[in-house]
């Protein structure tokens, strides 16, 4: 599969099975990662729903109307609440180590396209 690299170096190849295996090392890691159930996760994206539609009836008058709108369109619309988790290869790293099979990896949890992306969007053009 084509993966992408740290550093902004561009694209690299990695064999599929070897990208799920340099996956699991971060996800099973219980000290950063949890792995809820199917029924917690669900129950967390409408607590996190319910929260910022909360916050969107608390600040209505500080946001400009299409704002308001946008975010609240897209919380009611959005049919995949949950982030997208990836990999970056630190291939610049791989200089430091004569084990090719010791590729480190950064990982990344993209919250575009997810319920909360809205909001931090919205946030980021403020900031």
């Amino acid at each position: 599969m084509i993966a992408n690299s740290n550093k902004g170096l561009g694209p690299c190849v990695i064999e599929l099975d070897r990208y799920i295996k340099d996956a699991m090392v971060h996800l099973l890691d219980n000290k950063t990662y949890q792995i809820p159930s199917k029924e917690e996760a669900l129950e967390e994206v409408e607590r996190l729903r319910e929260e910022i539609k909360s916050w969107l009836k608390d600040h209505e008058a500080a946001i400009d109307a299409n704002s308001w709108l946008y975010i609240d369109n897209e919380l009611k619309s959005n049919e995949d609440p949950f982030g997208y988790f990836y990999l970056l290869y630190k291939i610049h790293k791989l200089s430091s180590t004569d084990d090719v099979d010791m590729c480190p990896t950064r990982p990344v949890c993209s919250s575009y396209g997810s319920l909360d992306h809205p909001l931090g969007a919205w946030v980021n053009i403020q900031l």
